[in-house]
């Protein structure tokens, strides 16, 4: 079955030596049919209160945008419709 996970994150920032960004608990996990839930949303409110207030609110404003870009099947979610086809064809 195909599905669709996305994570969300910082953006990442780029020093000389390393790349770093924080993974911020809330994960939007979305079937082929479009239909998404939000996991590990009980992690990312136990871990509140150690966020910055902005990366509190872009984080809940990814999970609004990752769901609205899947349910209007946005690149590069597949429409729900499209026939399936294997990884080798993709």
């Amino acid at each position: 079955m195909l599905e669709y996970y996305w994570n969300i994150q910082t953006p990442p920032v780029f020093e000389p030596d390393r790349i770093w960004q924080y993974d911020l608990d809330l994960d939007v996990k979305c079937r082929a049919n479009h239909d998404c839930v939000v996991v590990d949303r009980d992690e990312f409110e136990a871990r509140r209160g150690l966020y910055p207030a902005e990366w509190i609110s872009k984080a809940i404003l990814a999970v609004d945008e990752v769901c609205t870009l899947v349910r209007g099947g946005g690149w590069p979610v597949r429409p729900p419709d499209a026939p399936q086809k294997t990884w080798l064809e993709r």
